[in-house]
């Protein structure tokens, strides 16, 4: 065209906004294609219809659970040893009960502590999900219509 740009593409008319030359014989047309004749994809491959061997899992072995007199046995020990302080105990007998006794401590603070953070995030903090007051005008009950 007249604004230099040759590329016609597939268009009637030059492309360009100064320019509106019609395209002349000349010029080649872009070849297009037609997407139904091009070549076909290969085919998948047979697939067999047996499943893959699952691996077997072993099964899960959980902790066995202390039962009521072992339960007993440990309060007993508890007690023992915070009364005599391990005297006349045997030494796995003191060993199970200090055992005991540090777990306990253990838990009593880390109760002490969630209960803290409990309470500090309710007093210093605004809950997110607290209930609000009932905003909602009641509804007129209307007589009649």
């Amino acid at each position: 065209g007249s604004c230099g740009n040759d590329n016609y593409a597939s268009r009637a008319v030059c492309n360009s906004k100064t320019c509106h030359e019609k395209r002349p014989k000349s010029a080649t047309h872009a070849v297009l294609t037609n997407p139904a004749k091009r070549s076909a994809t290969k085919p998948s491959p047979k697939r067999t219809n047996t499943p893959k061997p699952k691996p077997a899992l072993k099964p899960l072995q959980w902790a066995k659970q202390a039962d009521e007199s072992t339960l007993a046995n440990n309060e007993e020990l508890r007690s023992k040893f915070t009364a005599t302080g391990g005297v006349g105990m045997s030494d796995a007998d003191v060993e199970r009960a200090k055992l005991l006794l540090a777990r306990s401590a253990r838990k009593l603070q880390k109760k002490k502590k969630t209960k803290l953070a409990v309470t500090k995030r309710k007093i210093g903090q605004r809950s997110k999900h607290r209930v609000k007051p009932n905003t909602q005008r009641p509804v007129p009950n209307r007589v009649g219509n």
